[in-house]
């Protein structure tokens, strides 16, 4: 037999056992994939703000830093209030606009917990 043509019987063998891995080291596998994404996450929020992630950041938290300084609330007639209204309530009650990534975060989690398990 060719090693051309044995290349593919070997990736089919390969993925025979991956298919039959213990429940523990898919568990584990998967602590693994979700401990490098938090980890990047944390290190991203080190090197560059939250509020420059994006161009338009500006405009969705201009509204919410407004109203935490001055009392003021003014909507960009751009955007809609609900995202403005969620910055300004993580800044509001947790100080801080990193409270929002985490906020961001849990909700996403939440999301495709329900999507696998309801």
């Amino acid at each position: 037999m060719s090693p051309a043509a044995e290349a593919p019987e070997n990736a089919r063998g390969i993925l025979r056992r991956l298919s039959d891995v213990p429940v523990w080291a898919e568990a584990l596998l998967w602590l693994l994939v979700i401990a490098a994404a938090v980890g990047i996450r944390l290190y991203l929020v080190h090197l560059l703000p939250i509020g420059l992630w994006s161009k338009d950041a500006g405009s969705y938290a201009y509204s919410a830093f407004r109203w935490i300084h001055t009392g003021v609330w003014e909507t960009d007639p751009r955007r809609g209030p609900i995202y403005s209204m969620l910055i300004a309530f993580c800044g509001k009650t947790w100080g801080g606009i990193d409270s929002l990534m985490l906020l961001q975060h849990a909700m996403g989690a939440a999301a495709i917990l329900l999507s696998v398990f309801a």
